[in-house]
């Protein structure tokens, strides 16, 4: 089973075979226990506790940039 490590925002920073590999990583990166989540990448199987992969995740779209209101002298 593959594991994904997901940092505050949802963004995927790692996979691994299992919770130990990406706690390694976590304990490599320093990343604080409570800064990111461990989930299962098989879509469609359930995890050691039965529920349910959360993939596919939902995406939005990026918002445009805004031009600045003050012009340059």
């Amino acid at each position: 089973m593959e594991i994904g490590l997901y940092d505050q925002q949802g963004i995927l920073r790692f996979a691994g075979r299992d919770g130990a590999d990406c706690r390694a990583y976590a304990e490599l990166f320093a990343l604080e226990e409570g800064s990111f989540s461990l989930e299962s990448l098989r879509v469609g199987q359930g995890d050691a506790n039965g529920l349910e992969s959360p993939l596919p995740l939902k995406t939005m779209p990026r918002q445009a940039s805004q031009p600045s209101a003050q012009q340059p002298a």
